[in-house]
């Protein structure tokens, strides 16, 4: 237990599991374009989020 706690602890700053403001960046940005898309009068439409640079580490 004590070396997945290291484990983890090590991964946390470098890992995109742990990059929380990547992911919320994420969805705040398929929620604008949805958004949008409804102002518009548009119907649903499956769509992709472009890539995001990450927050985390210095890669």
């Amino acid at each position: 237990m004590t070396e997945l706690r290291a484990r983890l602890a090590r991964s946390r700053t470098t890992h995109s599991l742990f990059d929380t403001d990547r992911f919320r960046r994420h969805i705040e940005s398929a929620c604008v374009t949805t958004w949008e898309r409804h102002q518009r009068g548009e119907p649903p439409e499956n769509f992709a989020v472009e890539p995001m640079q990450r927050v985390m580490g210095d890669e």
